[in-house]
């Protein structure tokens, strides 16, 4: 009977233990190649008049490499943030891979304590963000 009572035991325990969930995502983001045409009609509805803000924007809608993004977590936190990259040629180039992504944005959650920080451009903010209770007034059906 007390060797059925540990071995329950030990079952038990190490079931509970082993439901510690943790990981990391990546992801790889890129855009699709936008055509020339599509590029022409953007610079004609665009303000700018100037060749040299036409050719920018033709090089950023261009040369978008793609952008390493990464969520780490476990079972009560996690964070996510774009890889950083160093620029080969020390020009710094806008790249809406990255800036769609997050950009320098750091986003971290604790479900446990129910923070939600947001770093962005280097300066911290931690959200509170309160739950919102509802009611459902009225049952209609379609």
């Amino acid at each position: 009977m007390k060797s059925l009572f540990i071995i329950l035991i030990l079952f038990f325990s190490v079931n509970l233990f082993s439901q510690n969930i943790s990981g990391k995502v990546t992801y790889v983001l890129s855009l699709e190649p936008i055509q020339e045409k599509k590029i022409d009609s953007m610079v004609a509805k665009s303000d700018f008049k100037n060749a040299k803000m036409e050719k920018m924007m033709r090089d950023i809608f261009k040369n978008t490499p793609d952008v390493n993004a990464y969520l780490e977590f476990n079972n009560q936190k996690s964070i996510y943030f774009v890889e950083d990259k160093m620029e080969v040629d020390g020009k710094a180039k806008l790249n809406m891979n990255r800036v769609l992504a997050g950009g320098d944005n750091k986003i971290y959650k604790n479900i446990k304590t129910k923070e939600y920080l947001k770093e962005n451009l280097r300066e911290n903010l931690l959200i509170e963000k309160k739950r919102k209770n509802g009611k459902l007034l009225k049952n209609q059906n379609r």
